[in-house]
């Protein structure tokens, strides 16, 4: 058990400490912050490798279906982090349906709080947040001239409204971006977004230093881990890093950094209703 007098997660100002948020102060529900209206969380009865979805509806409301309670554990943090530790294996093993309704007109502003609160009342979330040394990965200019691969281009145009689904249209006219096997298209895309796309193929977590300012419309092609079955030259695309190197004139390479960490201390499993 913790020190129960230390403020619950989801209402202090958390400085880099090994200071946790109190099991005490979890167990009454607090009486201010964001929170969801209704909350319904349900054993999914779909197997394992059936899918998963995640969405966030225009009204606010949240609805999971088929997931694992590891896809909403980074909103636990009480600050934007990168990665969690201390999780129990059940978070990556068992399957749930949620829908989390705001109260009406509520901002979508809140909606990380109202995540935060919704594991707190619900899995009894309680945690810390440490600063420790990981190996991670400098994204940065990687030609001699500073000049941008024939795949990455700056964004001149405005972005447009998006569409009403399910209209599609083709990037770089769209802002946004979709991944696929071997593919990354974006429209309009600023670095510190574009980092966080690629940390999963990088192998860490990407830190962007190439002090490109701005939107940037681009096209990347590689190899991907596993190639769908008859894919067209899907076997002929050069490995990630060299794809990124080539086709956007950017590379990655190893550094050793301060990262902040959200560290559980307490977890169980949600209630169900």
């Amino acid at each position: 058990m913790r020190n129960a007098n230390v403020r619950p997660l989801g209402l202090c100002v958390c400085m880099i400490t090994a200071t946790a948020f109190g099991l005490d102060a979890l167990q009454t529900p607090a009486s201010t912050g964001a929170r969801f209206e209704t909350i319904s969380i349900t054993s999914s009865a779909n197997e394992r490798g059936s899918g998963s979805a995640m969405k966030t509806l225009p009204d606010g409301t949240f609805v999971m279906t088929n997931g694992e309670i590891r896809s909403i554990i980074l909103a636990g943090s009480p600050v934007p982090v990168r990665e969690v530790k201390g999780a129990p294996d059940w978070v990556n093993t068992e399957r749930y349906d949620i829908t989390a309704k705001p109260p009406a007109g509520s901002s979508r502003e809140h909606n990380a709080e109202r995540m935060r609160n919704l594991l707190i009342d619900r899995l009894k979330l309680a945690g810390h947040l440490e600063e420790q040394d990981q190996t991670t990965y400098a994204l940065v200019l990687g030609t001699a001239d500073s000049s941008l691969g024939p795949q990455m281009k700056v964004r001149t145009a405005a972005c447009p409204p998006p569409p009403p689904p399910p209209t599609r249209p083709a990037f770089p006219e769209a802002c946004g971006s979709r991944m696929g096997p071997g593919i990354i298209e974006a429209g309009g895309i600023v670095m510190s977004t574009f980092v966080r796309s690629i940390s999963g193929f990088v192998g860490g977590q990407v830190i962007d230093k190439t002090g490109l300012e701005g939107r940037y419309d681009l096209t990347l092609r590689f190899a991907p881990d596993r190639p769908a079955p008859n894919a067209a030259g899907a076997n002929d695309a050069p490995p990630f890093a060299q794809a990124l190197r080539e086709q956007l004139g950017l590379t990655v390479y190893p550094e050793t950094t301060k990262v902040q960490v959200f560290v559980i201390d307490h977890l169980e499993r949600p209630t169900l209703n």
